[in-house]
């Protein structure tokens, strides 16, 4: 991997952590949720992240992308709002 390629990467990977940051926090504003007590906004994206490395191995082959987002939802829910 060549430099440019090593930037566009990068820039692709801020996009879309500044995307999922993005969609969290309308969630939580539009549903009028609120963080889990000591958790900044910060541990948002790193949270996700960890979210979708565990639910690669443990989804079954032919999950269907609305089971997949209402899963990551649930986990979501679960680690980031009260």
């Amino acid at each position: 991997m060549n430099a440019n390629n090593l930037d566009e990467v990068n820039k692709l990977s801020a996009k879309s952590n500044n995307r999922v940051l993005a969609h969290v926090v309308y969630l939580a504003d539009l549903n009028g949720f609120g963080l889990r007590p000591g958790l900044d906004a910060s541990d948002i994206v790193p949270i996700c992240i960890n979210i979708a490395a565990e639910l690669v191995g443990e989804l079954p082959e032919n999950t269907t992308d609305e089971d997949l987002a209402i899963k990551t939802l649930s986990i979501i829910g679960e680690k980031v709002f009260y």
